[in-house]
């Protein structure tokens, strides 16, 4: 509506200015969306994999179809795009491999595990590669000083929309060997805060 409509009245030009802002997309605003639809993918996954586990299929198949949702929408933002709410068709043409994903999922005739199985293989090697890109915002916070805990991160006003799932996506990061831990003395004996 703000894009496409005709404006009447413009008080100090702010619509003008905001249409401007959306055509344009700055570098800063989409690699703060792409952090927060990464923080959201590792997530799902996250809960999706602990549902597969756990033989709750159905749940696993409700977030594994979350999760390629929020990697559609890195795919979009990445490209200086605003995700549409008909964010498939956005995708089938900028990038066919996440969408053949979603359609194996949604149509493929095999069992709903076996559809989740090769999923969550093709999904942990889809979110490695998105690392970089999914986790700029947060490794330009994090270099502002040399060891964070985890409630000065929660705290920092860059990272405000993270609270959510900044956590989730910490421990993953962690995992994966991109973030390193430390440990903190306290006034404790044997007792430690973790850093990153």
């Amino acid at each position: 509506w703000i894009v496409n409509g005709r404006v009447l009245f413009d008080r100090n030009e702010y619509v003008a200015e905001l249409i401007d802002r959306l055509n344009t997309f700055p570098f800063a605003e989409r690699k703060l969306k792409i952090g927060l639809e990464y923080g959201k993918l590792i997530r799902r996954y996250v809960e999706g994999k602990a549902f597969f586990e756990a033989n709750q299929f159905l749940d696993a198949y409700n977030a594994v179809v979350h999760a390629l949702h929020h990697l559609a929408r890195i795919e979009v933002i990445d490209r200086g795009f605003h995700p549409e709410t008909t964010v498939w068709s956005q995708v089938r043409q900028m990038e066919p491999q996440v969408y053949k994903l979603y359609s194996e999922l949604i149509e493929s005739h095999e069992s709903l595990e076996k559809r989740l199985e090769l999923l969550f293989l093709a999904n942990d090697f889809l979110i490695h590669s998105k690392a970089e890109i999914g986790s700029a915002h947060l490794f330009e916070v994090m270099k502002e000083k040399d060891i964070w805990q985890f409630g000065e991160l929660l705290q920092h006003h860059d990272l405000k929309h993270f609270t959510q799932d900044l956590g989730v996506m910490l421990d993953y990061l962690t995992e994966k060997g991109l973030i390193n831990v430390c440990q903190i003395e306290t006034k404790g004996q044997a007792v430690y805060h973790r850093g990153y």
